[in-house]
């Protein structure tokens, strides 16, 4: 997925793109492959999974008949309950 032209992340995109493949504008797939790997978010950005999505963007898609394609509070209530995790 590449970054809007309005996102602060478009540059670094660009450059982790060069060097390591896809990314999301901070973190390349390659990088980001560590412990017992999962998978990929397809379509998630960094401010999604923190759940900083922007809430106007939201209201528009909604308003155009689009939903959303991520949930940050599931994926990680998600997480939490699935006993994948390591245990402290």
């Amino acid at each position: 997925m590449d970054p809007p032209i309005w996102s602060a992340f478009r540059l670094p995109h660009r450059i982790v793109g060069d060097e390591e493949g896809p990314n999301d504008g901070l973190v390349s797939v390659k990088s980001s492959k560590w412990g017992h790997y999962k998978g990929t978010l397809v379509n998630v950005s960094h401010l999604d999974l923190i759940n900083w999505t922007n809430r106007l963007r939201w209201l528009v898609w909604e308003l155009t008949g689009n939903k959303r394609n991520f949930n940050a509070i599931a994926f990680y209530l998600d997480i939490g309950g699935s006993g994948n995790h390591p245990s402290f």
